[in-house]
């Protein structure tokens, strides 16, 4: 009997698994990432600490941030086991993962920051109160606001300050200070 139950459950996975809602998922790559990425992971789950969005972009202070990444995201689940990590003990507003397909700009509207890999195929959305961080982009045409950028054996980040006024969000100066570039200082001084 626990053999044909076994097989049901067997045959019933497999069937699940050769479904189309399998295909909407994107896929979570399970090996671990490289440094670079372990990395671009932590800055990424940083900056939702230093950035401040406009009150209407949460329904209530106990609102999570939604960190959403594009396809095909590199960090598989580490990015899922440091913010699981982080959970406890913090005063932050807590943040979670929504990974998108890149034809569903839908579901842009539900998030605070885009990850955009430097292989995706999704344009870099002009989405009010959207943080969009991308990856070895010129940052001055771009729409993004965040960078990623190797220096040597680095990683570091450039930022544009035109395009988080025009997006009302704003980053703390202590994240702009760690910068190793900022674009339109001059157009923000009044």
């Amino acid at each position: 009997m626990r053999r044909i139950i076994s097989l049901i459950i067997s045959l019933a996975c497999s069937l699940i698994a050769g479904s189309d809602i399998k295909a909407e998922q994107p896929r979570i790559i399970p090996v671990e990432p490289s440094r670079e990425y372990q990395i671009k992971a932590a800055m990424l789950y940083k900056f939702a600490w230093f950035t401040h969005w406009e009150d209407e972009r949460f329904a209530d202070n106990n609102s999570l941030i939604t960190l959403c990444l594009s396809e095909p995201e590199p960090f598989g689940i580490f990015l899922d086991q440091m913010l699981f990590s982080q959970l406890t003990g913090t005063h932050k507003r807590p943040v979670t993962i929504d990974r998108i397909n890149n034809d569903h700009e839908l579901e842009l509207k539900s998030c605070h920051i885009l990850f955009i890999p430097k292989l995706s195929s999704l344009d870099v959305p002009s989405v009010p109160g959207l943080l969009v961080v991308t990856e070895e982009q010129p940052i001055e045409t771009s729409m993004a606001h965040i960078n990623f950028v190797r220096v040597g054996e680095n990683v570091k980040f450039e930022v544009n300050l035109i395009n988080l006024k025009e997006s009302q969000i704003r980053l703390s100066s202590r994240l702009l200070n760690l910068a190793t570039r900022v674009v339109g200082v001059k157009a923000t001084i009044r």
